[in-house]
């Protein structure tokens, strides 16, 4: 956890996060899945040595329609980043009564990257050249229902009065290709007011092509707040490209009718949460968008701060298709089903017996905490350790195998599906097994499932050894972590090491280990070393550029920043290292360090000590594959 509350009714006196120096860096090169895709002759892709991401530079641009291609409509989330501030509203007629909690303690501070990301003009492009945004092969069609306006509620038709006419959701319906996002004025707030006046221009230049974004008011003369918003949005689309142009303006809508007056769901919407934003995803889900301010830049709302939801949003329609396509090769044991706990439950289950697991060579959990009723403001407020253990098989009672770990969310909920197969290491005897699934002492409605499949690799996890844990980060260490023998399984093709590693503890030492410092772990066989680092460790957006790995956006708390081997509101898959060309037949040693700085980690106290000393959770495990 990393000392952050609420408290108050604006973000106008957040204090700023941690310190980070960043490189600036050039539009990224890479493959966009679900919009526009630009090719950028002569993509030149060299390493930034500061932060290990990808540059791109160009000398001329060409817009053409791709499957694979160099993308600036690009899928993660580069170079500001927001957290979320919780807005609930009883909405009247003329007015709406919002309590925002946003006054933020955190004792770093943030210094934001200059973004390098000019593009070269173009004098002339043919408008018969604009690109189509893809309708998927088989799309999505619009949803019979039953519909409803609690989060995740499948999202009815409606007809929304703009000022260009009415527009019809269903018959606008993209089959699946574009999230919606619904943005409300009301007047007398600082938080909407700062994301009203926020940069159209940002939000557009780092947003997907695939959303429509509407802006509404719940003043009573709605009319004026839209078209002076609609003035700054032409504003901007009027300094585009032609071409740019062409694919951005029917993307924008302005509400006429005040928002919570309005004949349909979305009135009542505003009726009944007066929500200041929401959205509908790309799977016809009605979406709450989280607290929408830059912690990182100026504590204040901001529109690009919607982009991570959309990027969200995509990610995870592409997490859809691809389970959807495994559904017929997958074989599926739940856990538990949408079940309220908080703390640890346990929990017996059957599983395929040991002829039915040998013939599984992939194991993957999938993780849903939801919380109660469904929305945000019931989670709870804290991104602390979730994990999966396994219970040993003489006594049930016992649960101390480790084989899936998650940092829950600052009062946002998620969904993870994450690859644990050389887990399966532990379960192939099959049969009736218990697991302890620990939600962290905060309550969640959990819903969790293995996948097991075969995706012929050739070979299975058959065997594990224990290794080390962690402990406190000091210089008591590395001492505690000796060497282990061990020896090669005949038959065995490949020897690696599963480890889960995270980093913990804040303010208490000048380095602000082991939450905000990379620290690296050294696992050694012979003269192969393989190392785990965390080089986005104590940066601004180490955690929100993986909103694209699944990191849910817009958390009301210090989600942004880098963290040593993980993030909140995100899996922590097992860090992979292959020993097989070191392990030899017989006889062979496999040593462990963790070290800061490439020596031993000696804490020296913080200035103004707070927070908690630093610990290194580690479970490591050595998994024979045959």
């Amino acid at each position: 956890r990393s000392g952050f509350s609420f408290s108050g009714k604006s973000g106008s006196d957040i204090s700023p996060p941690l310190s980070a120096q960043h490189g600036a860096r050039a539009v990224r090169c890479q493959v966009d899945r679900t919009g526009l895709r630009y090719l950028r002759d002569d993509c030149k892709v060299v390493t930034d040595v500061r932060d290990g991401e990808l540059e791109v530079s160009m000398r001329y641009l060409v817009v053409v329609l791709l499957l694979v291609g160099c993308s600036s409509s690009s899928n993660d989330d580069a170079d500001d980043v927001a957290t979320s501030v919780d807005v609930m509203a009883d909405v009247g007629s003329d007015s709406v009564a919002t309590e925002i909690f946003a006054d933020i303690a955190v004792q770093e501070t943030v210094v934001v990257p200059e973004i390098v990301a000019d593009l070269p003009q173009i004098e002339e492009v043919a408008l018969d050249l604009v690109p189509e945004i893809e309708q998927p092969p088989e799309g999505l069609a619009f949803d019979p229902g039953p519909y409803g306006i609690v989060p995740w509620d499948k999202a009815g038709p409606f007809v929304l009065p703009t000022t260009r006419g009415d527009w019809d959701f269903e018959q606008e319906w993209g089959y699946g290709k574009d999230s919606y996002i619904f943005l409300s004025h009301a007047k007398g707030y600082d938080y909407v007011d700062q994301l009203w006046a926020s940069s159209v221009k940002e939000m557009i230049k780092y947003s997907p092509a695939n959303v429509h974004y509407f802006f509404m008011s719940y003043d009573q003369k709605a009319i004026d707040y839209v078209t002076d918003m609609e003035t700054k949005v032409q504003a901007v689309l009027d300094a585009m490209e032609p071409w740019e142009k062409q694919i951005w303006e029917p993307r924008f809508h302005f509400v006429t009718e005040p928002a919570h007056l309005l004949d349909n769901w979305v009135g009542q919407i505003g009726k009944t949460y007066g929500y200041f934003a929401f959205a509908i995803d790309r799977l016809q889900q009605f979406r709450e968008l989280g607290m929408l301010v830059n912690i990182t830049a100026g504590n204040v709302a901001s529109l690009r701060q919607v982009v991570y939801e959309v990027n969200y949003f995509n990610y995870e329609w592409a997490r859809e298709q691809e389970l959807a396509v495994d559904e017929d090769v997958v074989t599926n044991v739940t856990l538990f089903a949408e079940e309220q706990f908080g703390g640890s439950k346990i929990v017996e289950v059957d599983l395929p017996d040991a002829e039915t697991m040998a013939g599984f060579d992939t194991l993957v959990v999938d993780l849903t905490m939801h919380c109660s009723g469904n929305f945000d403001k019931n989670c709870g407020d804290w991104d602390y350790k979730s994990a999966l253990y396994l219970c040993d098989v003489d006594d049930p009672a016992i649960c101390n195998t480790e084989i899936a770990r998650w940092i829950t969310t600052y009062k946002r909920q998620g969904r993870w599906v994450t690859d644990i197969s050389s887990m399966l290491a532990h379960l192939q005897a099959g049969g009736t097994r218990s697991f302890r699934q620990d939600n962290s002492g905060q309550s969640y409605l959990t819903t969790l499932n293995f996948r097991f499949s075969n995706r012929e690799k050739g070979m299975r996890p058959v065997a594990v050894q224990p290794l080390w844990g962690g402990g406190g980060f000091n210089l008591g260490y590395n001492p505690g972590k000796e060497p282990i023998d061990f020896e090669v399984p005949e038959g065995t093709k490949k020897v690696e090491v599963a480890a889960f590693i995270t980093g913990h503890g804040w303010g208490s030492d000048a380095a602000n280990c082991a939450e905000f410092c990379n620290h690296t772990h050294h696992f050694k066989v012979g003269n192969v070393e393989h190392v785990k680092e965390h080089p986005v460790a104590g940066t601004g957006l180490g955690c929100a550029n993986q909103v694209k790995d699944g990191a849910v956006p817009n958390q009301y708390g210090t989600w942004p920043l880098g963290r040593g081997g993980w993030c909140p509101g995100l899996d922590v898959p097992p860090f992979l290292a292959d020993f097989t060309a070191a392990a030899k037949p017989g006889s062979n040693t496999i040593t462990y360090q963790g070290l800061f700085q490439g020596k031993d980690y000696e804490p020296q106290p913080a200035q103004n000590p707070q927070g908690f000393g630093a610990q290194i959770w580690m479970t490591s495990y050595l998994i024979y594959w045959q």
